[in-house]
């Protein structure tokens, strides 16, 4: 019996709130599972991995991430001064010394130690970036919005009622969308169907339209 490699990874989108509803944590318990930014602060048991791009999440959140370190979670970000001193943060490069846009590649990416992050450098392509690049056969995403389906919405993060710490980007929809239509950037998805591994998105209010698209209920069979 041929067993797949599987992940799931973690990001802010509302999206998620459909999960919490319907047991998440429970249904998923015992997978890898991989936490975005400050998800693994409202997680009631460790990710596998830890993955940011933006250092303010290092900045707000140090003591906590090398103590997640030390519980055997493997730390991934950006390449950023600012480590020199934390050896267990695994750093990975996005560009090239000309600061051109890496091409997306399942093969080379973790060898070459550069992974595509896309032109917003968000950390959500970073992380699945990573997860193709260690070559995974099935990636779920969750809290894949992209924004929000309507600019005037301001519940963006699923954590952002329970969180004490200020993501920065609670409730800016217009880091997603031009107008009331998606940012350009959000082809930069288009990218991730060359890879060999089969993406999932189960989120029923996301803007990305590249992947096979999941409810919950359906994303929870699949573990079985």
């Amino acid at each position: 019996m041929n067993i797949k490699k599987k992940v799931i990874l973690i990001g802010s989108g509302y999206s998620v709130k459909k999960g919490l509803n319907l047991d998440l944590w429970n249904q998923i318990k015992g997978e890898d599972i991989w936490s975005l930014n400050f998800c693994y602060r409202f997680m009631p048991y460790l990710p596998s991995k830890q993955v940011w791009a933006d250092t303010n999440v290092w900045e707000k959140c140090q003591d906590s991430l090398l103590i997640l370190n030390q519980y055997g979670v493997d730390l991934h970000a950006r390449n950023y001064h600012g480590y020199e001193d934390y050896p267990q943060v695994k750093l990975h490069n996005v560009e090239n010394e000309k600061h051109e846009l890496l091409p997306f590649a399942d093969d080379k990416g973790l060898e070459w130690n550069s992974i595509f992050i896309g032109r917003c450098g968000f950390v959500g392509l970073f992380a699945l970036s990573l997860a193709c690049a260690m070559k995974y056969d099935e990636i779920y995403l969750l809290g894949y919005d992209f924004g929000t389906v309507d600019q005037t919405v301001t519940k963006t993060h699923w954590y952002q009622e329970l969180s004490q710490i200020n993501a920065g980007s609670y409730g800016k929809t217009s880091l997603y969308l031009q107008g009331d239509k998606p940012r350009s950037e959000i082809e930069d998805f288009e990218y991730y169907l060359k890879s060999k591994t089969k993406i999932f998105n189960v989120s029923d209010i996301t803007r990305i339209d590249y992947f096979d698209k999941l409810t919950y209920s359906e994303f929870f069979e699949r573990l079985k």
